[in-house]
């Protein structure tokens, strides 16, 4: 992906825009013209970046601001939210659906693999909401649904510290202190789970293929870094190890590259990793 040059519309000291980037990759005539609108420094972006690289997708990025920007991005998304992804000029929105969208336009490689060898059923079996009368609701899921309750679990913790942290003040607003403690706090809980399960993981979290629940893990757990919660290899060594494997696996290698030369995210690195006891863990 090409290198842009960054707005100089500033908030606070931190710039939350970016303009227009395009990629090298050639138009494939069987492919349609994809513009992928958001900003790199959000998580529901990165999940979208990261698929579309990782199938090596042409596309191009245009830098657009969910909160400076509402009009124009309402006439894409009426909820106004990011990302939105514009396929022949046509929007599609929400992150997941995007990426399934991205796996029907483009299969191979897949990330959405079967979870059926995870369990000891016979083949795959159709996923059960929660709240349904089913003793074995939490085994009947797929990759798709693991990544959406990882959003659920994941995005209100370390989307919010970064959100306290970094994007309040950088929006004029204040940190509640407290409710920041309780972030961090929910955080170490969701850490001390995770470790466990990782422990027993010898490459992705669905084995052997790389898939969209690392791809939210990775990208929730970056997020939380660059909001200055350090995760500590000592105290989590098989998360810190996963991290490494996970971001630098192909698409998300070639994310995080583009998004630290991205000078927002290289202020906030400065601004609010510098007290790391160890460099962020990136790859």
């Amino acid at each position: 992906m090409a290198t842009t040059v960054a707005s100089r519309s500033n908030v606070a000291g931190i710039n939350l825009h970016k303009d227009k980037a395009t990629t090298s990759a050639p138009i494939q005539p069987d492919i349609p013209k994809l513009e992928l609108l958001g900003l790199p420094i959000s998580p529901f972006v990165r999940k979208n970046i990261v698929v579309l690289e990782h199938k090596k997708l042409p596309y191009s990025f245009t830098a657009i601001h969910p909160f400076k920007e509402k009009d124009k991005l309402k006439e894409y998304n009426p909820l106004t939210k990011i990302p939105v992804l514009l396929v022949d000029g046509q929007p599609k929105i929400e992150s997941e659906d995007i990426n399934l969208y991205l796996e029907e336009l483009a299969p191979e490689p897949t990330v959405y693999p079967s979870t059926s060898k995870l369990y000891s059923t016979k083949g795959p079996r159709k996923w059960i909401p929660f709240g349904k009368n089913s003793v074995n609701a939490d085994l009947e899921v797929t990759a798709e649904e693991l990544s959406r309750r990882i959003d659920k679990e994941f995005g209100p913790v370390f989307g919010g510290i970064f959100f306290q942290r970094v994007a309040l003040p950088s929006l004029g607003g204040s940190t509640d202190a407290k409710l920041l403690a309780e972030l961090e706090e929910m955080a170490f809980d969701i850490l001390r789970k995770l470790e466990a399960e990782l422990a027993k993981k010898k490459s992705f979290y669905l084995g052997k293929a790389f898939s969209v629940v690392d791809i939210a893990y990775g990208t929730w757990l970056r997020q939380g870094q660059l909001g200055g919660f350090e995760i500590d290899a000592k105290q989590f060594p098989s998360v810190a190890l996963y991290l490494r494997r996970v971001y630098s696996y192909g698409g998300f290698k070639k994310a995080i590259k583009w998004e630290n030369q991205d000078a927002t995210i290289s202020m906030i690195k400065e601004n609010f990793t510098a007290e790391f006891t160890r460099p962020m863990i990136e790859g």
